[in-house]
Formats: structure tokens, sequence, C-alpha cells
């Protein structure tokens, strides 16, 4: 194992615990998407299982972003553990791939980003649509009784989980009784907002913060792998040069003086 000095150790041992815990939030990642997915219990089941609720929710992405998550949960958990064993191991082969995967991974994280908040006001309106969609169905003559307790079913699902009525407000339907039938709770607030709302508030919490601490993270390591990769080819040209000089033969002049 070749020796870093004082300030490549510092960083190995950084890496080293940066890698530790991208390792378990790779495996932790992996795991929720899998029970999520496959979980006969989990709330994604229960929504995707929901006929009515498919008709506000696009069910197929949901599945699309679990199946994302596993890949990627997978990915973090290869990537940390080339980055172990070429920051503990002093391997400069792996920590190439490692920095080459890194800068890759930076700029597709960032670019994803800025595509993800541009989107984000489409889906906004999408969801708003599709919720008023389904109460104009639910006051419409035309549609049957099995789909209008469908659909009474689904915007019941998301007033008992936003704690809500309506698409807008509880005015919204032109019949009295679905306030009781379509809302869990005679709520004063819509869904549309409401929903919105909590899904705004979450986001800052649990996707602008992780991944703004996420790109930090990987742009300290873009900058801190190659200076531990030098100083681990430092290391060896010396070890090399003591080596050399150890082994070095005695001249033609000493033996002379040896033998006269």
């Amino acid at each position: 194992m070749a020796k870093t000095g004082f300030f490549g150790s510092i960083i190995r041992i950084f890496l080293c615990i940066i890698n530790v815990v991208f390792l378990l939030l790779g495996l932790s990642v992996f795991i929720v998407s899998a029970v999520l997915r496959w979980s006969g219990n989990s709330i994604l089941n229960k929504i995707t299982s929901d006929e009515a609720v498919k008709s506000i929710i696009n069910v197929s992405a949901i599945n699309s972003v679990t199946l994302v998550l596993l890949i990627l949960g997978a990915f973090i958990t290869l990537l940390s553990l080339i980055g172990l064993f070429g920051t503990c191991c002093t391997n400069r082969f792996f920590l190439v791939i490692y920095e080459i995967i890194i800068i890759v991974l930076f700029i597709f994280h960032g670019i994803l980003l800025v595509v993800a908040a541009f989107k984000s006001s489409s889906i906004e309106s999408e969801f708003r649509k599709a919720l008023n969609q389904t109460v104009d169905d639910l006051n419409s003559d035309q549609t049957s009784e099995s789909d209008k307790i469908q659909k009474c079913s689904s915007l019941k699902f998301f007033s008992e989980l936003f704690e809500c009525c309506g698409a807008n407000s509880p005015s919204d339907f032109k019949n009295a009784s679905y306030v009781t039938e379509c809302c869990y709770k005679n709520y004063s607030n819509g869904c549309a907002d409401k929903t919105i709302k909590s899904f705004k508030e979450n986001g800052v919490n649990l996707i602008v913060i992780p991944n703004s601490i996420v790109l930090g993270l990987e742009f300290f390591i873009i900058l801190l792998v190659p200076f531990l990769i030098g100083r681990i080819a430092r290391a060896r040209r010396l070890y090399e040069e003591e080596e050399r000089i150890v082994n070095i033969k005695p001249t033609n002049y000493q033996n002379y003086r040896y033998y006269n």
C-alpha cells in the first residue's frame, strides 16, 4: 500500500467515510424500492391497484419511478464499493474509474435537476386537470353509476390522505350528498391545492436539500480524487527510486581497488 502523506491520508479517510455512507444509502434505496414495488401492503401497491386512483395518477409513471430507484440503489452501491476499494487499497486504476463515473454522474445529476424543475409545472397542471375532470364526471348525468362510484372512491382516497374535499372545494359537487360520500370528512380545502402544497413542502426536504448535498459532495470528490492519485503516484516513484539505490551494484573502479 502506497504512503500518501498526511494530507493524502486525510483525503483517504474522508473518501472512505463518504463511500461508506453512500454504500448504506444505496442499500437502503434498493431495499425500500423493492419493498414499495413488490410488497402487497405498501401504500404504493394500494395506489397502483386502485382502479379509481388510476384515472387521476399516472400509475405507469409511478412504477417506472420505483424501477429507476432500484437501478439507482444498485448503481450507488456498486460505485461506493469501487470508491472504497480504490481509496483503501490506494489503487489508481479503480480511482480513475471512480473519478470518471463521478464526473459523468455530476453532469447528469445537474441536468436532471434542471429538467425536473422545468417539468414540475406541467406535472402540476396535469394533476389539476385530471382532478377537475374527475369532479366534472361525477357531476355529469352521462357518467354511469359504476364509474361514479370509482371516481368518488378516488376522491375519498385523496381526501383521507391530504385532509381535503373536492378538487378546489366542497362546492365543486352539484349533488350535496357527494360531500359526505366522496370526502373522508367535511374539509373546507380542495384537494388540488392541498396535495400540490404537501408535495412541494416535502419536496424541499426530500428532494432539494438531499440533492444539493449530494451535488456538493460529488464536486468535492471530483477535486480530491486527482490529488490522491497524484500522491499515490509520487509515493510509488519514491519507493522505486529507493529500491533502485539499494540494489545498485559496485562499480568496476571499486573492484579494481579491491584486487590491487
